[in-house]
Order: C-alpha cells, then structure tokens, then sequence
C-alpha cells in the first residue's frame, strides 16, 4: 500500500527537523545519520547533503508544512530520532514537543516517548500490544464471528494442548514442496517452535504472522524480527508508526512488548528497517486483517507473492 512521497520543500523541512532533534543533545552520531540517510532512500527518495541541512524551529516547520499527513510523519520520524540513540534526552523530547504543539497534533507515541524516559514501560507494552497487529486481526474475527472467533484463536495458549489442531496443522507436511503450507510446517520444524496446537505453542493467532515471515522470506533472529515487523508497518491500513514503534522498543530499547520474547537492545539497522518498510509498502493487501493463510495452504508460494505483489528481497 504505497504512501505518498512529499513534495521536496515538504521533505527538506521534515529532514531539517529530524536533524534538529538528532543534534539538539550537541552530537549527529553515526545511527541518527543512518536513520537520516535510510528514510531519503525509502521513504522521501531525496538525496539532501545532510551536513548542509541547517536546523528549524517549530514556528519555521509549521509553517512549511501544511496540515496533514505529512505533519504526522515528520512528528513520528522526530520521535523515532530523539529515541535512535538508545536513550530519549531531554533537549530532543522538547523539540519534539515543540513541533507536536506547532502542528496541533496530540499523538499516543509522543506519551510513549516520554514513558520511555520515565520508565514506565508496562505502560508502553499495554498501549503498544492494544494498537499491534494482533488487535486487528482479534477485532476481525470478534466482528465476524463474535466470540466464538477469539477463542478459537486463542484458546490453544489457555489450555496448552489441542490434539486435533495440532493434527491439523501436522497435516500440512503432506503438501507438496512449494505450498504455503508446507513452506509454514518447514518453517516451524526449522526454527524450532511448536505448530499451533502442540505442547509449547502461543495462541493460533501467531500462525498469521508466521505465514508472513514465509512469504516474505525473513528469517527469525532479532534482526529479521525487525525486518517483518516493519514490512507489516508497510502495508498496514492504519498507525504504521505504531509498529515501527513496537520494534523499536522490543529489538532496540529493551522494553518488552510481546509476553513471550524477552526485549533486546541495540538491534535496529535504519536501512533494513526501511528497506522492509517500502518493500511492505507495495504490497496490495493487508497480510493480516484481510488474508487467512490457511485458505491458501494449497497454493504455491511463489503464486502468493505475486497475486499479493511481495516483491523480491
């Protein structure tokens, strides 16, 4: 679901205000400038001398930048900016907090951001678990299927064990090479999880997010993690910033948000992280509200990624 790239005077304002925020502690370290030099490439697609950006004020921002979209994104770069370097500094957060009030925006990741520097991290894994994409395909099934449809996707990690799920899933290593399902099954035996309904498995639900690392051919280390999360962020209907958000607390703050993995530190690389961004982008549906992988485990997943545009990484 591609984004519109903003006109150059629009962009040249927004890096202007990313870097105001990445040097206002007194240094452009070398991440800040990854992250810089990442979203001219994916996202903006300029190629600004960035040590020949000088800095902007909030009143200069807000007037170069109408209301809108393009607000909001500038807003959501200065928080993940002001949160790069691993800690969230007073002079970035009041710059930050400067361009929100020029803008009018009230935004729930600039409260995150400051939650971040208070510590109150159960906070954040509440709010950020109520907006991740777990929720949106819980509210899907809620809307179809009432409340038959969560325990169905949830029930496995309440009772431990499900014998015939678990049988159902098994199944899938019967498929031929290539299908969705053998691809999901192989995945699974490889990476060393239990497929849903197995001693050890999380809720079905996962299920939706592991065709997503079949489909799109990322891997399961930290890194890749970081890489899938943001190619979700890109073809997201909605709060694609709370994503990103999500990854950059559970892989690169240490904040735990998932209740089964443990946050790390020091994870993120900006051009990966983009670079999954714009290829999710270009996907033409929603991989997780508006797709079931098991209406396709029969279907190659060669001819998934092209009914669905997933690109070559």
């Amino acid at each position: 679901m591609p984004i519109p790239t903003p006109p150059p005077a629009i962009a040249r304002a927004g890096l202007r205000a990313l870097k105001t925020v990445a040097t206002a502690d007194g240094e452009f370290q070398a991440l800040e400038r990854d992250l810089l030099d990442s979203l001219q490439r994916y996202v903006l697609h300029s190629e600004l001398e960035l040590d020949a950006l000088e800095p902007i004020t909030a009143e200069e921002l807000a007037e170069a930048v109408p209301e809108g979209e393009f607000r909001e994104r500038i807003l959501h770069g200065a928080i993940m900016m002001a949160l790069i370097d691993g800690e969230a500094a007073e002079s970035e957060m009041k710059l930050v907090d400067s361009f929100a009030r020029a803008f009018g925006i009230a935004d729930a990741s600039l409260k995150d951001m400051h939650r971040f520097a208070d510590g109150h991290f159960k906070i954040i894994r509440i709010d950020l678990m109520r907006r991740f994409v777990a929720a949106d395909r819980l509210k899907k099934e809620w809307n179809e299927k009432g409340l038959r449809g969560i325990w169905s996707l949830i029930s496995v990690a309440i009772k431990g064990e499900d014998a015939a799920l678990a049988a159902k899933y098994q199944a899938l290593e019967q498929l031929p090479e290539g299908t969705l399902g053998r691809e999901y099954f192989e995945f699974i035996r490889r990476s060393g999880f239990s497929l849903p309904g197995e001693k050890g498995s999380g809720p079905e639900l996962i299920m939706f997010h592991d065709c997503n690392h079949v489909l799109g051919d990322y891997g399961t280390s930290a890194e890749e993690e970081t890489q899938v999360a943001a190619f979700h962020a890109g073809y997201r209907g909605h709060d694609k910033f709370g994503l990103l958000l999500f990854l950059l607390m559970q892989f690169h703050l240490g904040v735990q948000i998932t209740p089964t993995t443990a946050g790390v530190r020091g994870v993120v690389k900006p051009d990966l992280v983009f670079k999954a961004f714009e290829r999710g982008t270009q996907v033409n549906c929603d991989l997780i509200s508006d797709w079931d992988p098991a209406a396709d485990f029969e279907v190659p997943v060669a001819e998934l990624r092209a009914r669905f545009n997933v690109l070559p990484r």
